[in-house]
């Protein structure tokens, strides 16, 4: 019944603003987030070699400042978690190519260490399918982008080396241009836990239900599903802004 309930909920949480589309209502959820990201591999290019980078073991811990509702139309709302000081850790990368093999560990970023990032779910009310007095939140599609101003690298703990050039520096940069240059992968890794992350944020409180996922697909970060929420400072004031394509 906690689907049900937390569902009516929203809705008449929402009630206020019907009509009033495209103005975002704060729902007062927050909270600590904390989880495990897909691992990463990529190929990068140095001094005319080519090497295959893997990262294992990405975890993160962060915290859900607040929890921000827009209705977008008649059934239809987006729910956007605000995330800051999000760490990912990654606890292992392996580096190989023909002049030699690195490895290092654990290195630490921050993503939304200037300002909330907001991760947002499109979402729809709906009829549930077995029982027409039940009421679902159909998941449509999820969105989400990394900023290059809004996140830091920082350096792992301990670094091992072998073959012809392979020092720590070396090592280091290149990791950390590798990861400047992907920042969109770790966009991706984000996207594809944010069922997970959602689910978490939904156990902090009743006032936001949990989701059925259907159709749900990542969206590019341009175009009208590009476009991100900008906290100002009096959180009740907020303003849409066009983010253009990384």
């Amino acid at each position: 019944m906690r689907a049900l309930s937390a569902t009516f909920a929203f809705a008449l949480l929402l009630t206020p603003t019907a009509g009033a589309f495209g103005e975002p209502v704060d729902i007062d959820v927050a909270g600590k987030l904390s989880g495990a990201l897909d691992d990463m591999s990529h190929m990068s290019n140095k001094s005319g070699y080519t090497f295959r980078v893997l990262m294992r073991g990405l975890q993160y811990q962060g915290q859900l400042g607040r929890t921000v509702v827009e209705t977008t139309a008649e059934n239809r709302h987006t729910v956007w978690l605000g995330l800051r000081n999000f760490y990912v850790r990654i606890e292992r990368t392996d580096i190989a190519g023909q002049p030699g093999r690195a490895a290092c560990g654990p290195l630490d970023l921050v993503l939304g260490n200037q300002r909330e990032l907001w991760l947002g779910f499109e979402v729809e009310t709906r009829a549930d399918e077995t029982n027409e007095n039940e009421v679902q939140l159909v998941l449509l599609a999820t969105r989400f982008r990394l900023p290059p101003d809004n996140w830091s690298i920082g350096s792992p703990a301990w670094v091992k080396t072998s073959g012809f050039g392979m020092t720590r520096e070396n090592v280091v940069s290149g990791i950390r241009r590798g990861l400047l240059e992907n920042r969109e992968r770790i966009a991706q890794r984000v996207i594809k836990s944010a069922p997970a992350i959602y689910a978490q944020a939904a156990a902090l409180s009743d006032r936001l239900p949990p989701l059925v996922q259907q159709r749900a697909e990542p969206q590019p970060s341009g175009g009208v599903l590009g476009e991100s929420l900008t906290t100002l400072s009096n959180p009740s004031s907020r303003e849409w802004k066009q983010t253009p394509q990384p």
